[in-house]
């Protein structure tokens, strides 16, 4: 349990834009995974079967659980964006589709999505290779990385001058790696072969 509270310290990041979004394909299940992964941290044990097989109950503390208000008002934020866009993720399902799930349960900073609308993809990456960290900082712990020639999806708000990235290796052929990468000299215009989005 210390190690998901220690956790919650790099998960700061910018609250929702007022924007409107669109309920597109895995967006809603984003915003689930997000919300629920902080009360995750915080120690609330989950009832539902999607919560049960997506998180861990070892060491939960109860249905009630105190969280900061920072994350409290995070919270918040994200139920009333799922509801505004009038998402409906089945909880009586085992299964959630997220694509970078087991990623996404390795981050200690979690991403909030953006519209995806205006998300893109960086298509033949020509830098060179790139560590992603489970958190927006030098201090974090590497968990994937991008080669030259990856694809390179950014659908998430920056935070403090790195973005949460997904990528695909060359050909498209599947989810290689995910992480925070940094933005500093990252200029899509020389390092990506092609833009999508």
């Amino acid at each position: 349990m210390t190690a998901k509270r220690a956790a919650l310290v790099g998960l700061l990041f910018p609250l929702l834009a007022g924007a409107p979004y669109q309920a597109l394909a895995g967006y809603c299940e984003d915003l689930w995974f997000t919300r629920n992964a902080i009360l995750d941290r915080a120690g609330i044990c989950f009832d539902s079967p999607l919560g049960q097989s997506v998180f861990d109950n070892t060491g939960c503390l109860g249905s009630q659980v105190s969280v900061a208000p920072a994350f409290s008002a995070l919270v918040n934020q994200l139920g009333d964006r799922e509801r505004e866009v009038g998402c409906n993720v089945s909880t009586n399902t085992t299964f959630l589709d997220l694509k970078d799930l087991a990623i996404r349960q390795r981050l200690s900073a979690l991403p909030l999505p953006e519209d995806r609308g205006q998300g893109f993809g960086c298509i033949g990456w020509r830098g060179g290779p790139v560590t992603l960290m489970d958190t927006h900082g030098v201090q974090g712990t590497p968990i994937g990385r991008i080669d030259p020639g990856d694809t390179i999806y950014f659908f998430h708000i920056p935070a403090q001058d790195w973005s949460y990235v997904t990528t695909e290796g060359p050909g498209r052929v599947g989810l290689k790696s995910g992480g925070w990468m940094p933005n500093a000299g990252f200029d899509s215009r020389t390092m990506c072969g092609q833009q999508a989005g």
